[in-house]
C-alpha cells in the first residue's frame, strides 16, 4: 500500500503494525506533502489521532489543512 505513495518508511523494533491499513489509506488519498511545513499557510483545519496500542514509540499523527499563502 505505500509502494510508489512518497510516504516516509522508518523502520522499528517493534512486533506490531504501526498504522492499519485503513489510516495509509486516508493519509495516501488526502497528503499533498508530507512532512515539515516548507511554506507560510492559512490554517483551516487540524485533525489528531492517538492510537490505543502500548509500543515504545509515540502513536500520533496530526494533520493540518490549509492553503499556501
Amino acid at each position: 500500500m505505500l509502494e510508489g505513495s512518497n510516504i516516509p518508511v522508518i523502520y522499528e523494533d517493534v512486533d506490531t503494525e504501526l498504522v492499519t491499513p485503513t489510516g495509509c489509506g486516508i493519509i495516501k488519498s488526502l497528503a499533498n506533502e508530507i512532512g515539515r511545513i516548507k511554506e507560510e499557510l492559512t490554517v483551516e483545519q487540524v485533525g489528531y489521532g492517538m492510537g490505543k496500542r502500548q509500543t515504545s514509540l509515540f502513536g500520533a499523527v496530526r494533520i493540518i489543512i490549509g492553503k499556501s499563502l
